[in-house]
């Protein structure tokens, strides 16, 4: 496997963890992991689970302290924490903060990248990064008119305007979306209309989008066969075997944005060279969102 710079982000609606590579002063895959209702609490019961299942105490500092007991994000070598109020409010929503990571500003909880009168529309680092010539994808374990993912393509007045956030994703021009679904696509025309001009494919069975690994496609939105509530993904406890995982859909998304194969990446070295120029010299930019995080704390689901 060979190595490429990348910025890796996580991020949280209570706090940011960020980790760059020492070389990479200017990389050219960048990951955005966020996880909708994950802070300090929802992180360290993680790992104190995670501690239990691999045989050790989770009432013993040295057992949680292992490396195998504790979550990647957690060992990266820069860490920061980050207030999250937004422009009116002391609690902030998935909309308003979502378009404080993805545009750098404070606005109204219901609002998605514009300003808190809703009169001036904002870029997202996705959009910026699109228009740099970078391949983009967005995926999220909720439906991808949620507000966490459309405030990487979208923005309305309200987190409410589905139709609209769907049209907003059909015209973002993005080669790659992933995980739950639509929740206006089977009922509006306008929306169906909008995802076919713009020339996206459509895939609801593993099998097809799993195939995307060997065969890449750009400009696809890959609907996981069975949703729960609310056009979401269901939670991985429940998923059926039918279903991709967050984590395979991200690997999905790298083959396709990557623009190489697992089948391609096996012939010779000057067809690769040409491959890899053409499809993703560019590099490309990823955000993966588990967006049942906070379903699950509204619940008091553990």
């Amino acid at each position: 496997m060979k190595k490429i710079g990348l910025t890796v982000v996580f991020v949280t609606t209570m706090f940011t963890l960020a980790a760059t590579a020492a070389f990479a002063s200017n990389p050219k895959y960048v990951f955005f992991f966020l996880g909708d209702g994950m802070a300090n609490a929802q992180i360290q019961a993680t790992e104190a689970y995670l501690t239990t299942a691999n045989g050790d105490s989770a009432t013993l500092a040295t057992d949680l302290q292992k490396s195998e007991n504790r979550l990647n994000m957690t060992q990266m070598p820069v860490h920061g924490m980050q207030m999250t109020y937004d422009a009116y409010a002391l609690m902030t929503d998935s909309a308003s903060s979502a378009t404080a990571f993805s545009c750098g500003i404070k606005t109204k909880s219901g609002v998605i990248n514009m300003n808190p009168e809703s009169t001036v529309s904002y870029k997202s680092v996705a959009q910026l990064a699109h228009e740099k010539g970078m391949k983009v994808g967005v995926i999220s374990s909720v439906s991808l008119d949620h507000a966490t993912p459309a405030a990487y393509y979208a923005s309305v007045p309200s987190r409410d305007n589905y139709a609209d956030i769907e049209i907003q994703l059909a015209e973002s021009g993005y080669e790659f979306f992933g995980g739950g679904g639509m929740k206006k696509y089977d009922t509006d025309e306008a929306v169906q209309t909008a995802i076919e001009e713009n020339g996206y494919t459509i895939l609801n069975d593993r099998e097809s989008i799993m195939a995307l690994n060997n065969e890449p496609m750009d400009k696809v939105i890959c609907i996981n066969p069975w949703l729960q509530d609310s056009s979401a993904m269901p939670y991985a406890i429940d998923r059926p075997e039918t279903n991709v995982s967050l984590a395979e859909m991200t690997q999905v998304a790298i083959s396709v944005l990557h623009g190489d194969s697992e089948e391609q990446s096996n012939k010779n070295s000057s067809w690769k060279k040409n491959r890899s120029r053409q499809n993703s010299h560019n590099g490309f930019f990823l955000m993966v969102e588990g967006g049942k995080i906070d379903w699950a704390c509204h619940a008091n689901d553990a």
